[in-house]
């Protein structure tokens, strides 16, 4: 089997946007004393703080090694859907990404591996950071561990020079939707429509430099306000999540971008909240 995720994560992302602030969440106290740091001393303190939003739950986060594949590779197994086990990776994979790039584990009290997130070989010349395959296990569900350590990923990357971060979302993993546009503050930058390889799914970015991760995470309170006081088609466009045509033709045009999805409420398919895209303010 050929690995071909990469294939399509190497192509050009968005360097830059910015999220209108009527939509996205004001910063904390200890976020906007973050944001007046260097990027070193940025990425320190939010490491630390990550650190400790961890051990709150009893858990550990660390660097992968080559030992963690296999035990890594069975809780990813188990977390993605069926039909995504042809395009999966295997342990193999898992140690070249450990090798080459890096890899994330969350553990609990009983050295069981709960969670787990790699990056595949950092793109020294595209300066490109690329996710692969995050897995939080179910006891884990409603502590915010995927973003946590999505995060973390991102300021590993920010350390080694990346400039953007960037992975691939099957169009229904809404609660991956949720985790990333919404409360880590990713955009879907790309619709691939037609794959046979991976099916329906998106691309998603995020800048890597302070700004970009503290100020773009969506306030869904600010949403349904600004969805109340702008109007349908100009200012922003819904869009049901499973309306593959219309997504189709706003990415086609190239006149909006996801930003972000509304509230997940059990059995109702959700929607995509665009913006315009000259709104973003976005370059390649």
């Amino acid at each position: 089997m050929i690995y071909k995720e990469p294939d399509i994560a190497y192509k050009k992302h968005l360097l830059s946007y910015s999220k209108p602030m009527d939509i996205c969440k004001s910063l904390s106290e200890s976020d906007a004393s973050a944001s007046q740091l260097t990027k070193n001393g940025f990425i320190t303190s939010y490491k630390q703080t990550i650190y400790d939003r961890v051990n709150k739950y009893g858990l550990t986060l660390r660097l992968a090694t080559e030992d963690d594949a296999e035990r890594a590779d069975c809780l990813i197994q188990t977390r993605f859907q069926n039909n995504l086990k042809r395009t999966a990776t295997n342990a193999y994979d898992l140690i070249r990404f450990i090798k080459f790039g890096h890899g994330l584990i969350l553990e609990n009290s009983e050295h069981k591996i709960v969670g787990c997130l790699f990056e595949e070989p950092y793109n020294e010349s595209e300066k490109i950071s690329i996710s692969r395959r995050l897995a939080i296990d179910s006891s884990l569900t409603g502590m915010g561990m995927g973003g946590t350590i999505t995060l973390f990923s991102c300021l590993i990357a920010m350390e080694r020079g990346a400039l953007v971060k960037t992975g691939l979302i099957k169009i229904r993993n809404y609660l991956s939707h949720l985790i990333h546009l919404n409360n880590l503050g990713w955009i879907l930058d790309s619709f691939y429509p037609n794959s046979d390889e991976l099916g329906v799914f998106f691309s998603i970015s995020m800048p890597l430099n302070p700004a970009a991760l503290l100020e773009n995470r969506i306030d869904l309170n600010k949403l349904q306000t600004f969805i109340a006081e702008k109007k349908n088609g100009v200012d922003y466009c819904l869009t049901k999540c499973d309306d593959f045509d219309g997504i189709t033709k706003m990415y086609d045009n190239n006149d909006f971008k996801i930003v972000a999805i509304s509230a997940l409420e059990e059995g109702e398919v959700p929607e995509f909240f665009a913006l315009p895209s000259e709104v973003l303010r976005y370059s390649m």
